[in-house]
């Protein structure tokens, strides 16, 4: 939430139960973008652990195995 929704919802909170449904109404929305957050940041942690999977895989396919002695 901005400063500013913050703010309104506190004024909301003294003009007492008559906002109540409206105040109720900024919790629900509230959920709901977080909701949205939570659905986002598991599809970028998916992601994540693809590419991690997918490097950790792939470094170990690349390694040479040289014999001892023959370094440059």
């Amino acid at each position: 939430m901005s400063l500013a929704e913050i703010k309104d919802f506190v004024d909301m909170t003294k003009q007492g139960d008559a906002t109540l449904e409206s105040r109720l109404a900024v919790f629900r929305n509230q959920r709901d973008v977080v909701k949205r957050q939570i659905t986002e940041l598991r599809r970028r942690y998916i992601k994540l652990d693809v590419v991690i999977t997918s490097g950790a895989s792939c470094t170990s396919s690349m390694k040479i195995n040289v014999p001892p002695g023959s370094e440059r």
